[in-house]
């Protein structure tokens, strides 16, 4: 993923108002797109998670294995994220 100052900003300031993996709730280190940039995703708060290193690359591999997989990752995460929204 290429870096620029204005994400690295954005990142930092998404994983200090949600700190914890959505996954696990460990630390996050990560802050992961849920529809990837090259898919029309934005860098909106409603695309983001915030993630542990393990957990974003096993996302990553999931996304890589097929379409379908791709699909049902992304399903998983919005509903992820939306239970955490209700909390």
């Amino acid at each position: 993923m290429k870096r620029n100052g204005a994400w690295e900003r954005k990142s930092k300031r998404f994983r200090k108002k949600y700190p914890y993996c959505i996954i696990c709730g460990k630390l996050a280190e990560e802050v992961h797109h849920i529809i990837p940039l090259t898919e029309g995703g934005t860098h909106d708060e409603n695309n983001l998670v915030s993630l542990c290193i393990k957990h974003h690359v096993r996302i990553h591999k999931l996304y890589r294995e097929s379409e379908m997989t791709k699909r049902l990752v992304i399903n998983e995460l919005i509903t992820l994220k939306e239970e955490k929204e209700d909390e």
